[in-house]
C-alpha cells in the first residue's frame, strides 16, 4: 500500500521532511531545519523529531534531497549520525551537504543525482528526478513510480521562462507523468497567497546592472548566500564596470568555493581583492559582496555599521539589499536599513525597488498551471504555514481537482491511498528538537521554560543553619541579578520581613531541607508579590554548619 507521512513542513516554513512508503519500503524526501521565529535563549536550530523514522530505520531505503537550502537539507547531518542510508542529491546540494557532514564528522554515503537518473528501490518502486526552477542551482522534484500510479513531489519551484541558471521547470515531463496517471501531487505552498506571476530572475539582473551603472561610489551588495546565479551576475557586472570584488562573509565564501568546485561559477583571475587592500582602492572601483542580509548580529552588513569595523559605511555608498526579510526578521532588517541610511548610504531594497529581489517560489497562478498539467487524482499542499496550505487547497479546487481528492494534512498524519483515494489513516509521533550551533544534546522543553523564566530575573536566597539543632545562624540573605533598581530597593527594604516570615514558617521543620528550600522560595515570592513586581526565579541555598 502507498503511504505518505509528513514529519515536518506542514504548518511551518522549514523542517521539510516527507516520508513515502510502498509496501515495506520507505524513502525520505528532504530533512530540513528551521531557525527560531521567536527568541529562544541558547537555541540556534530547530529540527524535526526523527524518532519514528529511527525506529523504522530497517525499512528506510534512501534519502532524496530536492535542493541546497537549509530548510530542506540542514537536518541531515544530525539524522545521519544515527542512520546508515544512502543520500541522493543534485550536485550543488551534494557539495554543500558533504561540507556540512565533514564539519559534524559524520560518515555518510552521498550520491549525485540529476534529471533522467531514476533510482530503482525495488521491483515495483522507483524514483525519477525532475528539473525544477528555484533560487538555487540544480533544484529537483521527484516522480515516485508505484503500481498504484505516480506520485509527484515538486520540491520548491517556480515557472521562470528565462532563469539566469538556464534551469527551467520541466513541465513536459510532469505532464507526461500526468498522462500516465498521478495518484497524488505534493506541491510547495510558500507563495500560495500571491496572485500574480512570480517575476523572472532576469529582472533582478537588470536592476543590479542599473545599480552598478548609477552608483557614484562604493557598492555593497547583500543577498542570500545560496543565490549562486545572482552572485555570478554580480561578478560579471564587476568585470564590466571595472570594480574589484571583496567577499565579506563566511557563508558567502563557503558557497562561492562550493559553486566553483561544481562548475556553477568561474571566478576570473584578478577580480577579487583582499580586505587589507580594499581600502586603497578608489570607492568607484570597489564592490563588497557582504553577508548578513537578514540583519544577523554577526553578519558583515551589521558589522559595517559599527565603530570599529575597518570598512564601515560612508556617505556616498550604495547598498543593494537583494533579499527579502525572512518572516520574523522584518523588524531587525528595518532597523539595519535605518542605520545604513543614517550613515549616509543610499539603500536599494525590495520595499522601494521591487525588482532588486524576486522570489524563488511559484505564485497561485503558476501553482494552478502545474496542477492542470499534472492532473492529479489527489492533492496535498506542503511547505508552508496553515494559511498558505489552505490557500493552495483553494487553488487546487479551482484548477479542477475533485473535492474528495483534496486533503489538508498536518505533521504526523499517516496518509494512505486505498483504491487510489487519499485518506488519513492514523498518526505517528512528531515534534521539534532544539539545538545550539555549538552542539551538545538537545535542549528540552523544561530547559527552555526555565531559560524563559530567568528573563524575569534571578534571586539567590541563602540561609545558614546549625546542623545539630536547625537554629538559624545567618539569613536568609538575598542576592539579585537581572532585577530592576526598584525591585532591588524592595528587596533591601523587605529583607527583615522575609527573615521573620521564614523563621516562623520553618520553626518546627528545619531538619527537613526540602521544606526549608520551599519556604525560602515562598518567602521571596511573597515579597515581590506584595510590591507588585514580576516573579523572578528564586534559587534557594541551604548551608549546614
Amino acid at each position: 500500500m502507498l503511504k505518505a507521512i509528513p514529519l515536518g513542513g506542514l504548518g511551518e516554513v522549514g523542517l521539510n521532511a516527507l516520508v513515502f512508503g510502498w509496501g515495506d519500503d520507505l524513502v525520505l524526501v528532504d530533512a530540513g531545519l528551521m531557525f527560531p521565529r521567536e527568541p529562544l535563549p541558547g537555541v540556534d536550530l530547530v529540527l524535526p523529531d526523527f524518532t519514528w523514522l529511527q525506529q523504522h530505520a530497517h525499512r528506510l531505503k534512501a534519502v532524496f534531497v530536492t535542493h541546497a537550502h537549509e530548510d530542506h537539507l540542514g537536518a541531515l547531518p544530525f539524522l545521519l549520525k544515527d542512520l546508515q542510508v544512502p543520500v541522493y542529491a543534485p550536485p550543488f546540494a551534494r557539495a554543500l551537504l558533504r561540507h556540512k557532514l565533514d564539519e559534524e564528522d559524520v560518515d555518510a554515503e552521498v550520491r549525485d543525482i540529476g534529471p533522467g537518473e531514476s533510482v530503482q528501490l525495488s521491483d515495483t518502486f522507483s524514483i525519477q528526478p525532475v528539473r525544477m526552477c528555484h533560487s538555487v542551482p540544480d533544484a529537483l522534484g521527484f516522480i515516485l513510480r508505484t503500481p498504484l500510479g505516480n506520485v509527484v513531489h515538486t520540491g520548491d519551484w517556480k515557472l521562470d521562462p528565462a532563469p539566469i541558471e538556464g534551469w527551467t521547470t520541466d513541465l513536459e515531463t510532469l505532464e507526461r507523468a500526468g498522462h500516465e496517471g498521478v495518484v497524488a501531487l505534493f506541491s510547495d505552498s510558500t507563495n500560495a497567497e500571491v496572485s500574480v506571476h512570480t517575476p523572472s530572475e532576469q529582472v533582478v539582473g537588470e536592476a543590479l546592472e542599473r545599480a552598478f551603472t548609477e552608483a557614484p561610489g562604493r557598492l555593497v551588495v547583500s543577498l542570500f548566500a545560496s543565490q549562486v546565479g545572482r552572485i555570478r551576475r554580480v561578478m560579471e557586472l564587476c568585470q564590466r564596470t571595472g570594480r574589484k570584488l571583496l567577499v565579506s562573509g563566511r557563508t558567502l565564501e563557503r558557497n562561492l568555493q562550493l559553486a566553483e568546485s561544481t562548475g556553477h561559477i568561474r571566478i576570473p583571475d584578478g577580480l577579487r581583492v583582499h580586505r587589507d587592500d580594499a581600502g586603497y582602492l578608489p570607492p568607484r572601483h570597489l564592490c563588497i559582496l557582504a553577508g548578513g542580509s537578514q540583519a544577523e548580529s554577526r553578519g558583515h552588513l551589521v558589522q559595517m555599521t559599527g565603530e570599529s569595523f575597518p570598512l564601515r559605511f560612508e556617505p556616498g555608498d550604495t547598498v543593494v539589499l537583494s533579499a527579502r526579510a525572512i518572516p520574523g526578521n522584518e523588524t531587525a532588517v528595518s532597523h539595519l536599513v535605518d542605520r545604513m541610511v543614517s550613515m549616509g548610504a543610499k539603500v536599494l531594497y525590495p520595499r522601494t525597488v521591487p525588482d532588486i529581489h524576486v522570489s524563488g517560489h511559484a505564485s497561485a497562478v503558476e501553482q494552478a498551471a502545474l496542477i492542470r498539467a499534472v492532473r492529479p487524482r489527489n492533492f496535498v499542499p506542503i511547505h508552508g504555514e496553515a494559511r498558505m496550505l489552505h490557500r493552495h487547497l483553494e487553488t487546487a479546487r479551482a484548477a479542477g481537482v475533485r473535492e474528495q481528492g483534496l486533503l489538508l494534512a498536518e505533521d504526523g498524519d499517516v496518509l494512505s491511498f486505498p483504491g487510489g483515494d487519499v485518506r488519513k489513516d492514523g498518526r505517528v509521533p512528531v515534534g521539534r528538537l532544539y539545538r545550539s550551533r555549538e552542539g551538545g544534546s538537545d535542549i528540552d522543553a523544561a530547559a527552555l521554560k526555565e531559560r524563559a523564566q530567568l528573563a524575569h530575573g534571578l534571586v539567590v536566597a541563602t540561609v545558614a543553619l546549625e546542623r545539630a539543632t536547625g537554629r538559624i545562624l545567618a539569613g536568609p540573605l538575598l542576592y539579585g541579578r537581572g532585577i530592576t533598581s526598584d525591585e532591588a530597593r524592595s528587596v533591601e527594604q523587605g529583607l527583615a520581613t522575609v527573615q521573620a516570615d521564614f523563621a516562623e514558617a520553618t520553626a518546627g521543620l528545619r531538619g527537613d531541607d526540602a521544606h526549608v528550600r520551599e519556604q525560602l522560595v515562598a518567602s521571596v515570592r511573597r515579597l515581590f508579590k506584595a510590591h507588585g513586581h514580576r516573579r523572578p526565579s528564586v534559587l534557594p541555598a541551604v548551608l549546614k554548619l
